[in-house]
């Protein structure tokens, strides 16, 4: 990369400010959601260790099915009306989470 083109100092730093937020958010939602889905359930009833097994499998299908729908829809939305349309459906998405979890 040569020098007109290089990024401000500001933007590197945020960059890698959001990009550590994500990941610190993933890693203390995704086994807290699958923790607390599974204590829902007595390991001791025969009838409730069976929905247990199929709450893991459910869950794990639509974490899996969500993600593969929203990266086609974006990739979709990105490749023909715009890019600009492409990155801001999820930064909306993102402020409205945000904001419930204020609340």
């Amino acid at each position: 990369m040569d020098s007109n083109h290089a990024l401000p100092q500001s933007q590197i730093i945020l960059f890698f400010i959001s990009l550590y937020l994500v990941a610190i958010g993933q890693g203390g939602h995704k086994p807290c959601v699958q923790a607390f889905g599974a204590d829902q359930f007595d390991e001791k009833h025969p009838k409730e260790y069976k929905d247990r097994s199929s709450f893991f499998n459910w869950w794990y299908f639509t974490m899996c099915a969500g993600c593969m729908a929203t990266l086609w829809i974006l990739n979709y939305i990105q490749d023909n009306p715009s890019w600009v349309l492409g990155f801001g459906i999820p930064r909306v998405a993102m402020i409205i989470a945000l904001l419930g979890t204020m609340t």
